[in-house]
Formats: C-alpha cells, sequence, structure tokens
C-alpha cells in the first residue's frame, strides 16, 4: 500500500500513522517522544528515526530497501516539514528567485518518492494541510502541503478530520477496490483501523 494522509493539526494524521505493525517511523515532528505515540509505535513492533532532513530520510530508505530487517511498513510524519527544510536548504544554496528554491525542493521529493514506489514495503505518508482556493478566491476546501504532484504517486489519499473524540478520514483518491472515492472511515484514538486488504 502507498498512502497519503493529510490533514489540519489534530485530526489524527499521526494517531493513523501509529496504527499500522512494525513501522519503520520517520518522525519529523518530534511526535514519537510523546508518550502516547511512542507506546503505539513500539507495541505495534515500530522504530523510530528522528530528522527533518530528506537527503537522510533517502539514505535510510535505501538501507531499508538493501538490508533485512523486521520492518513492514515506511512511515513519515510529516513529508511536509522535510519539504520545507529542503526549500530552505534550496534558497542558501541556489536562491529563490523564479521558485528555484521550489524546484530544488521538489526535486528531492521526487527522489524520494521514487524510492518509496519501488519499495517492497508499505509506505505512510503523512502532510500538513493548507486552504485551498477557486475561482474569486474562494475557499474550496483544504490540500497537502508540498509537491503539487504528490497525490498522483499514491494508491490511496486520505484526509482527516475529528470532531471531540471520534476521527475519520475522506477518501480522496483510491486505486484500491475496498476504498470507494468521497466514502468517509472512520478511526479511534485507540490507534486501531479498519482491516486494510
Amino acid at each position: 500500500l502507498k498512502i497519503l494522509i493529510y490533514g489540519q493539526m489534530g485530526s489524527g494524521k499521526s494517531t493513523l500513522a501509529c496504527s499500522f505493525p512494525n513501522t519503520a517511523y520517520f518522525d519529523t515532528e518530534d511526535t514519537a517522544s510523546k508518550i502516547q505515540y511512542a507506546q503505539a509505535i513500539s507495541a505495534n513492533g515500530g522504530g523510530v528515526v528522528s530528522t527533518g532532513d530528506i537527503d537522510e530520510v533517502v539514505s535510510q530508505v535505501k538501507e531499508l530497501m538493501s538490508t533485512k530487517h523486521k520492518y513492514e511498513t515506511i512511515v513519515i510524519d510529516s513529508l511536509t516539514t522535510c519539504y520545507e527544510n529542503a526549500q530552505a536548504e534550496g534558497e542558501r544554496k541556489v536562491g529563490s528567485e523564479y521558485g528555484r528554491h521550489t524546484a530544488y525542493a521538489d526535486n528531492k521529493t521526487k527522489q524520494l518518492t521514487n524510492l518509496l514506489l519501488r519499495a517492497d514495503m508499505n509506505c505512510i505518508v503523512t502532510c500538513q494541510a493548507k486552504r485551498e482556493y477557486g475561482d474569486g478566491m474562494k475557499a474550496i476546501g483544504d490540500t497537502y502541503v508540498g509537491f503539487k504532484r504528490l497525490g498522483y504517486i499514491f494508491d490511496l489519499v486520505l484526509e482527516t478530520s475529528v470532531l471531540g473524540r471520534n476521527f475519520s478520514a475522506v477518501v480522496k483518491k483510491s486505486r484500491l477496490k475496498s476504498f470507494v472515492t468521497g466514502e468517509e472511515v472512520k478511526f479511534n484514538q485507540c490507534y486501531t483501523f479498519i482491516k486494510w486488504p
């Protein structure tokens, strides 16, 4: 499975990402320092790498692809942090004129996503959300923060939300028979989710 999960802060992205078994969990936002996330990752047989450097993530993913290990799933939570750090690095190295820093970050992200697509593992990537505007600058919903073509790469794209203690996700794109675009799926704070196909 190759899944992109995005949503506003507190909407359950990390809660959902922690629910997968045997994760090599790339923590870019210091999520795993919070006890409930650390316990969930550990209980599911996962391990944590703390970094916001996209080059380090690329290096570690290459290592996972070339060595024997116990992990079944790569989680990057969140790719937005790596992307924004790559933009800042690009601004220092190539400048920001004509969006050079963004092109720099896009190329780094493409390198990483190409690896994820080839990896014989589940890949779960989270992104922060931002408002999306249509004609006349009318808000039409949320989208993810990062490489604009990211959504095309994944088999399943979920937008998370929360109401009280109830977490859910709307299927924004699906190449999987068991998920229908536009449907809502529910998950909870106990790090359980629907059975994956």
